[in-house]
């Protein structure tokens, strides 16, 4: 497209130069005959002579032409190069922003693959402790609420003893350590939006306090509702408004293989 449109300018541009060279140079020709007339003297009977007053010069030798506006400027080859210059080059600009309109246009209608979601606390799996050591038994597994203020639970429970202590699981700040509701609770913050909280605990830490990987933070209280032992430990996890169940955020315990004995004992 782009040699067609420049093959098409080039003979434009030629074509006109051409008829408007020729066509200055015979208004240049017949301007100056007419003003400086062409005298004829009469011969002697018998012999016909013709003598003219204008002096041989060629025609590109001719003067000026001198109008009332002042005199007629001669062709200038340089302007011609120059305006066809101008006209091939905005062409070519044209034809090169519309092939980069057509492509985005063409990019934009092309649909987009979907991005993969990733689960909230997929990131953050084998990153956090057990709060109790040895690993406790669950008495009481997560149970995710189907509105925000439904019924649930939003945590575990987890089997403990009495003043028994509670770790950190994962390193953090402290958000609160207080009563709520007559139970003592502690709260962290941590890396990626997460927080914990641990109930009831008699709380060793203060609020604003940076806390440790499994740092003690306090101790088991009794009298955590619908315990089936003496003590239980509530553990809740929950990014945002959303709540997780706080074992996804455990490491599973790699498993322990025992090699086979080939001699016997």
């Amino acid at each position: 497209m782009l040699l067609l449109l420049r093959g098409y300018l080039a003979i434009t541009t030629r074509t006109l130069t051409r008829s408007a060279t020729a066509s200055f140079h015979l208004a240049t020709k017949w301007f100056s005959l007419a003003r400086q007339g062409i005298h004829r003297h009469e011969p002697p009977t018998g012999t016909i002579e013709a003598r003219s007053t204008i002096p041989h010069r060629p025609d590109w030798a001719q003067p000026p032409l001198q109008l009332a506006g002042g005199a007629v400027s001669a062709y200038d080859p340089r302007k011609r190069t120059l305006h066809t210059w101008l006209i091939m080059t905005s062409a070519a600009a044209l034809i090169v922003w519309s092939a980069f309109i057509a492509s985005t246009r063409a990019n934009a209608a092309e649909p987009s693959e979907p991005q993969a979601s990733t689960p909230a606390a997929s990131t953050q799996a084998g990153r956090f402790a057990w709060p109790l050591t040895p690993h406790p038994k669950v008495t009481r597994n997560f149970e995710p609420p189907e509105t925000p203020f439904g019924p649930g639970h939003r945590g575990v429970d987890l089997e403990a003893a009495p003043e028994q202590q509670v770790l950190a699981a994962e390193m953090g700040v402290v958000v609160f350590a207080g009563q709520v509701a007559g139970h003592g609770v502690v709260a962290l913050d941590h890396d990626g939006g997460l927080h914990t909280t641990y109930l009831p605990v008699t709380p060793s830490v203060t609020t604003g306090e940076q806390i440790y990987r499994s740092q003690p933070i306090g101790t088991v209280a009794p009298g955590h509702p619908g315990c089936p032992v003496a003590a239980c430990l509530h553990w809740g996890a929950r990014r945002g408004t959303e709540y997780l169940d706080p074992l996804s955020l455990l490491g599973s315990p790699g498993r322990v293989r025992l090699k086979p004995w080939a001699e016997g004992p």
